[in-house]
């Protein structure tokens, strides 16, 4: 998780920082996971999204940070 934080705050504003809500990595058997990955393939890095559904939920403004499929299996991360 740290990793995620510093990385938040290399590259967002303060003012950015400080609006983040949460940090929700996603587990990797969620039935949407693929078409995130898809949709976003990012690798360390900043992916961000605006007014969206994501996993059933309205998402007002998201920062993708990875989003690979790893050793065969699905992961993300997404804040």
């Amino acid at each position: 998780m740290r990793y995620f934080v510093d990385r938040l705050k290399a590259e967002l504003t303060e003012q950015e920082f400080l609006q983040l809500a949460r940090i929700a990595p996603i587990v990797p058997d969620n039935p949407y996971l693929e078409d995130l990955q898809e949709e976003f393939p990012v690798e360390h890095g900043i992916v961000e999204v605006w007014n969206r559904e994501l996993f059933g939920v309205e998402i007002r403004h998201a920062y993708i940070i990875t989003c690979q499929k790893v050793k065969g299996r699905a992961e993300a991360v997404a804040a």
